[in-house]
């Protein structure tokens, strides 16, 4: 009883797969070119990837402003910054400010100070 429950479930498991497979290309196999509700085109697809390339560009310049102008202590400490901070200033996610930061430190323009947690902050490199 037990064995036939198991392979009724597998059944359904590998029915949902395919249903997905098979929906997402044509009969000959070849993939759909999926079109938005508007019509949208390739050429339209193209124009938003850019749009979301410059905005990514503009934030990550945003930090990297923020660091050498905006964070000027008096007291001579370096400036820093943290992630929470950047979320709040470019109201994005924190899951794209960490993109953005992990970014910048492998392009060589700003460096992690700590590992994990708080206590992690950013400074410019020189």
């Amino acid at each position: 009883m037990i064995s036939i429950i198991i392979l009724l479930s597998i059944g359904v498991i590998v029915g949902f797969v395919a249903y997905g497979v098979l929906s997402e290309s044509g009969e000959g196999g070849e993939k759909k070119e999926k079109v938005g509700s508007s019509g949208e085109s390739e050429k339209a697809g193209e124009n938003k990837n850019k749009l979301q390339v410059d905005e990514k560009t503009g934030n990550k310049q945003k930090i990297l402003d923020l660091l050498e102008n905006d964070l000027n202590p008096s007291d001579g400490q370096e400036r820093k910054i943290t992630n929470d901070q950047v979320e709040k200033m470019l109201g994005v996610s924190d899951t794209t400010v960490g993109r953005y930061l992990d970014e910048l430190e492998s392009e060589g323009k700003i460096k992690q100070v700590g590992n994990t947690g708080k206590s992690v902050y950013y400074t410019k490199k020189n």
